[in-house]
């Protein structure tokens, strides 16, 4: 009986050993890079950004500032420029990124704003609520696209966020 054992033993070792595949060179670990789709990042994603979230090493809080639907820059700045001269004494820069819908993007506010530290991000061209409020995917990707590829245009800037509208 235990020879009959140490047989089955055997027999599975050596079947679960040859279907061990190790491959012979790890493979191109960027690959996902290629795809354009800004749609592939998952929970576990490597961030692009500065560290910012709870319980990563150097974090010790959390703070957001949120500014939503900008279209104009004049009242923004007014109500900003104290936020952001805080944020400059403390550490140096200003980090605050603003969901705007549509700017100009030659509008001297922005550059100046970029400079300091801040960032713009897509908020849609349009805000439909919700966004698709007519059952029309095409009309709601571009009004998404059409409000990254606006803010693309601002030299700088690259925008990585995206707002939903009405969430």
């Amino acid at each position: 009986m235990p020879l009959r054992l140490l047989g089955l033993w055997l027999a599975l070792a050596l079947s679960a050993l040859a279907q061990t595949h190790i491959p012979k060179s790890p493979g191109n670990r960027l690959v996902h890079l290629d795809d354009p789709s800004p749609f592939y990042p998952h929970l576990d994603f490597p961030r692009l950004t500065t560290p910012q979230w709870v319980g990563e090493e150097g974090v010790e809080a959390v703070v957001t500032l949120g500014i939503d639907d900008m279209r104009a820059t004049a009242k923004y700045e007014q109500f900003l420029r104290p936020i952001l001269e805080r944020l400059k004494k403390i550490d140096g820069r200003a980090p605050v990124s603003i969901m705007t819908c549509r700017i100009a993007p030659d509008d001297p506010q922005v550059k100046t704003w970029l400079a300091e530290g801040l960032s713009i991000e897509v908020h849609t061209l349009t805000h439909p609520c919700p966004l698709l409020h007519k059952g029309n995917l095409n009309q709601a990707a571009n009004v998404v696209h059409g409000g990254a590829d606006l803010l693309s245009q601002i030299k700088g800037n690259t925008p990585v966020a995206y707002r939903m509208p009405c969430c």
